[in-house]
């Protein structure tokens, strides 16, 4: 007999015993220990806008981040000027990001080489589009997909016009209000006469040189009846009176009229706005975000101004074009895209759904929550058309809203593939050869027509 009293048998068992307990203790702890959350990173590269976006944007991914601890969205600034080859570089290198935010002139480019996923492939795209006026939604669309989601959309030909400088030159109605031109004889009459009032101040300023000056110019073509390609046939047509009467336009207001500078071939957008907003120019070419430019540079303009739809040419001066005018073409310059060479195409879509269907694009203005208001963008959707603040920033834009009349023939802006070369090289090369006087509209826009069946015949 063992002298411990403990026979073998019950030695085996309290071995058992403790070796069971002991797994027993090590399971409990592994089970209880809380498994690490795997989360999934997001890259997302905004190309261009403001400094007020600029806060805005990296403050709605820390928001989704909060909220969502498996995706983690991580925002890059990239530049607007350089995005198409930033983008382009990203896929040959494989460093593309998972989403985009950027315009949709460029839209037909980037489907045509398959660089977009269509987002009403994924689960509530239908409540996303609810939140946006129609008209504003069609233009993320493309060959019957819908390709993004806007946050606001700048429009274009829009015209500044210098309240003080017009009711100085006496261009006032009988109530006091000034004279908005509605017509190019009405244009070149009330710049001629702004000028004339005011000494040291142009009556028209417009901006040649860069790709969103081209917007402007190929926004105006299409409100004078002119189109890049023909809806049937698919083929240029731009070697059409439309097209070059603008371009007249723009010599005869520089050489006839003499109410614009002959530096406006070097003049973009940016500095034409700045130049109206320091009281160089009675009135100016330029899109729905002349606000935008005053925000940035924090301006305090020193006369009040408003701005409107370009006026609309009759034909009376100058020909027009053959097809339908379309008042305004829209290109919502910072909508989300969701980049197919993505891994995680379903948290990129979970990202931007959160976006619109939490207010957060409604409050994209104004009234943005992080306390730095974002001015100058056109709203996209219906609530941000009921900011308050937005309607008494642009009481005539409100009011072409309420009446029906602003989105009436308005359409998306043009997108093919090739357009991007057209509108950053070519357009602005025939412009200036017009204003230049190298080259007649007829001889610069022949040339222009067989540019465009080049690149668009290598489709």
């Amino acid at each position: 007999m063992n002298k411990s009293g403990i026979t073998k048998l019950q030695a085996i068992l309290i071995i058992v015993v403790v070796v069971i307990a002991a797994a027993g203790g090590i399971a409990y702890y592994f089970l209880t220990q809380q498994k690490p959350v795997e989360v999934v990173e997001i890259v997302y590269w905004e190309f261009g806008g403001i400094g007020s976006e600029h806060i805005y944007m990296p403050w709605l991914c820390e928001q989704f981040n909060k909220e969502h601890p498996n995706i983690k969205v991580k925002w890059e600034h990239k530049s607007w000027m350089e995005k198409r080859d930033i983008l382009i570089s990203s896929f040959i290198t494989g460093t593309a990001p998972d989403i985009v935010s950027q315009d949709t002139g460029s839209l037909g480019d980037f489907v045509e080489m398959g660089y977009y996923v269509p987002l009403d492939t994924f689960p509530d795209w239908e409540k996303v589009k609810a939140i946006f006026v129609p008209e504003v939604i069609e233009t993320v669309k493309y060959k019957d997909h819908y390709w993004g989601v806007p946050t606001y959309f700048d429009g274009a030909p829009f015209l500044a016009i210098n309240v003080d400088a017009f009711k100085k030159a006496g261009l006032v109605d009988a109530e006091g209000n000034i004279l908005i031109p509605t017509t190019w004889e009405e244009l070149i009459e009330y710049a001629k006469k702004a000028q004339e009032a005011n000494p040291g101040m142009y009556g028209f300023l417009f901006p040649v040189p860069t790709y969103n000056d081209m917007v402007m110019f190929e926004a105006i073509v299409y409100q004078n009846g002119g189109r890049w390609l023909d809806p049937e046939t698919g083929k240029p047509v731009v070697d059409d009176p439309a097209w070059k009467s603008v371009a007249q336009l723009y010599h005869d207001l520089v050489h006839v009229y003499k109410v614009s500078p002959e530096g406006v071939i070097d003049t973009d957008y940016y500095k034409c706005i700045m130049a109206f907003l320091q009281g160089k120019a009675a009135m100016a070419l330029g899109l729905t975000w002349f606000r935008c430019i005053e925000s940035e540079m924090n301006i305090t303009t020193p006369f009040k101004w408003v701005s409107t739809l370009f006026p609309i040419n009759t034909g009376k001066t100058y020909p027009r074009g053959k097809y339908p005018t379309v008042s305004m073409i829209m290109d919502p310059t910072t909508t989300f895209y969701i980049i197919s060479a993505s891994k995680h195409r379903e948290e990129a879509w979970e990202f931007i759904k959160w976006i619109a269907l939490n207010g957060y694009i409604d409050r994209y203005g104004p009234d943005a929550p992080t306390g730095v208001p974002i001015l100058g963008r056109a709203p996209a959707t219906y609530g941000q058309w009921k900011n308050q603040k937005w309607r008494e920033l642009e009481p005539y834009l409100t009011k072409l809203y309420e009446e029906g009349k602003l989105f009436q023939g308005a359409q998306g802006i043009p997108t093919f593939r090739g357009i991007i070369e057209l509108l950053e090289k070519h357009l602005p090369d025939a412009v200036k050869a017009v204003i230049l006087e190298y080259k007649t509209a007829d001889e610069a826009f022949r040339d222009l027509q067989r540019a465009a069946e080049k690149i668009v015949g290598a489709e």
